[in-house]
């Protein structure tokens, strides 16, 4: 929205579509809503700044007055439908401190996927910066990447405690890492580009100036292009080479099952790499993504069941139910856990299950064929070695896709307390 004062009707309009705006920014998540405040802000004081006269300026302010309206009353009224437990949760939810501030606002500068990418970006980026103070012309298109940047990237790794001020200004973003990463990305680039073009002067280029000015925008774009040009290699090789998402044990299990799937559920660790059968072959499964704090509430207790419980298929006439409705035909263990509290429980002594037949095995990974049993079958004590009920610690994480029962003494619970 252009911050000199509109003329006619059209001012009304215009700020009613940008609360508007607000308000759809809003409903997608109130960090989207602040991340287009702060510059929304600026330009506001900008042209507040550029008005000529006390009339133009009262102008602007009324403009974003009035479109402040629609915005602020579907904040109250979204708010007002949400529980005070759950605004209390939110609020109160933070990661743990990475870095101190100092170290926080060096990362601003950190730009791109190496070092020499970051170099070359953010020379470009500071001189955009040091032209939006020096140029006045260049003021004002300059006013909303500017703040964008020096507000969110100094918090961008700098995640605080509850209490404290950096907690205060980063909660709407739940202190994440990639959500300020993500805001540095748009104002950087504008701001990159007024340096590249702040250091090319106008006129001919066979100025000696414009020579150089030239030449350190080429160097620094190559730089840029140098480090960005192996992010797609390392990103490959992250999900399909050697771990951490899928490992070569793991993989060689995947396109086995995707060789033999013909129907049919996969039942799988939603914290190792096994789930990336779906990507790879299309092959379903019943845990897509890792759990959260409140698994049941996330996917649901039946699909817990079968977490917790599924080496009692056969024996426990819910497990066994519960398998048949979601036409579990699979089951595939890994390795490589990427965080979460362990081993699910039910992946205890699979191997010792005889309705689970090993079809395919590695050093990292394992995969049963679920044996049909009838469906009404009467309880049934399972083998020595897998429990008859559920353990309250689960596994811890290991090496072997053979999962054994948490020795004695307090394990780690679903949500990854002790």
């Amino acid at each position: 929205m252009s911050t000199s004062p509109p003329v006619g009707p059209r001012m009304p309009a215009h700020a009613l579509l940008l609360g508007a705006g607000m308000a759809g920014t809003w409903s997608v998540h109130p960090s989207v809503a602040l991340a287009a405040a702060i510059p929304l802000a600026a330009q506001a004081l900008a042209g507040l700044a550029a008005a000529p006269g006390l009339r133009p300026r009262l102008a602007v302010l009324g403009a974003f007055v009035l479109a402040a309206v629609p915005a602020g009353a579907y904040v109250g009224w979204s708010v007002s439908m949400v529980s005070s437990g759950t605004t209390q949760s939110l609020a109160g939810f933070s990661w743990p401190r990475e870095v101190g501030v100092a170290r926080a606002v060096a990362a601003v500068l950190d730009l791109g996927p190496t070092a020499v990418a970051s170099v070359g970006m953010a020379v470009a980026v500071i001189v955009g910066l040091a032209t939006a103070v020096a140029d006045p012309r260049r003021r004002r298109p300059l006013a909303a990447p500017s703040p964008r940047s020096s507000s969110t990237g100094p918090v961008r790794p700098g995640r605080g405690r509850p209490g404290d001020w950096v907690r205060t200004f980063t909660g709407f973003w739940w202190d994440d890492f990639y959500r300020f990463a993500s805001l540095l990305v748009l104002p950087s680039a504008v701001l990159a580009g007024a340096g590249v073009r702040a250091l090319v002067p106008r006129g001919s280029l066979r100025r000696p100036a414009a020579r150089v000015g030239v030449a350190v925008a080429a160097a620094l774009a190559l730089l840029t292009a140098s480090g960005h040009a192996v992010m797609a290699r390392d990103l490959t090789a992250w999900g399909y080479a050697d771990g951490p998402a899928v490992t070569a044990d793991e993989r060689l299990v995947l396109d086995a099952l995707g060789e033999r799937y013909d129907g049919g559920v996969a039942l799988n660790d939603p914290f190792d790499g096994t789930a990336w059968v779906y990507a790879l072959h299309g092959v379903p499964v019943v845990f897509g993504a890792p759990l959260a704090d409140d698994p049941v509430a996330q996917v649901g207790a039946d699909r817990m069941t079968l977490y917790t419980s599924v080496n009692r298929y056969g024996f426990d006439p819910t497990v066994t139910r519960e398998m048949q409705l979601r036409d579990v035909r699979w089951v595939i263990v890994g390795t490589e856990s990427v965080g979460g509290p362990g081993r699910p429980g039910g992946f205890i002594g699979l191997h010792l299950n005889p309705n689970l037949r090993l079809v395919e095995a590695t050093p990292g990974a394992r995969l049963y064929e679920v044996l049909p049993v009838p469906a009404d079958h009467q309880p049934l004590p399972p083998p020595p070695g897998i429990p008859p009920v559920t353990p309250p610690g689960q596994p811890p994480n290991t090496d072997s896709p053979v999962v054994e029962a948490a020795p004695p003494g307090p394990g780690a619970s679903l949500d990854g307390t002790a």
